[in-house]
């Protein structure tokens, strides 16, 4: 069965401009997710992650490339309401006696 991508990722790269030049954050990005798919994004810190999904989630511009929701360009799309995008959400973590410790 043939399935089109719900998200596809189009040569999508970010940059940003610092006094000792461009650092990319992002280079030439590609990608098909069909409507359903499960994916993650892992890596080491400082690779990207992040930036890709404040990308797709339109809280920072691409620097070139396109990203397209069932075709349509994200960065072309209306906001409907208020929308939470929580990237990197804190997590409790057990306390050495096995209940969550209360965040920091």
């Amino acid at each position: 069965m043939v399935t089109s991508a719900a998200i596809t990722i189009r040569n999508l790269s970010k940059s940003y401009a610092t006094r000792d030049g461009d650092v990319v954050a992002l280079a030439r990005i590609s990608a098909h997710i069909a409507e359903g798919e499960f994916v993650a994004v892992v890596g080491p810190s400082g690779c990207g992650k992040s930036t890709l999904l404040k990308t797709l989630a339109k809280i920072l511009p691409p620097s070139t490339g396109a990203a397209l929701l069932h075709g349509r360009p994200i960065a072309d799309l209306r906001r409907q309401g208020r929308r939470c995008c929580p990237l990197q959400a804190p997590v409790p973590r057990p306390s050495p006696q096995g209940t969550p410790a209360a965040l920091p």
